[in-house]
């Protein structure tokens, strides 16, 4: 995260508190902007979702 104004520290630590379905959400909102610009691999897998 190169354009926070957060320490990476504070970062860390705020970080440490979200759960999984927050991470989960980030990843799909991250995954969804992927597809959209058409730079996803068909073969690839989500590794939050499992197998």
């Amino acid at each position: 995260m190169p354009h926070t104004l957060l320490s990476p520290t504070y970062r860390a630590n705020v970080l440490r508190f979200w759960n999984d379905d927050v991470v989960r959400n980030i990843d799909n909102v991250c995954q969804r902007i992927v597809n959209t610009v058409g730079l996803a691999d068909a073969s690839s897998t989500n590794p939050l979702e499992g197998p």
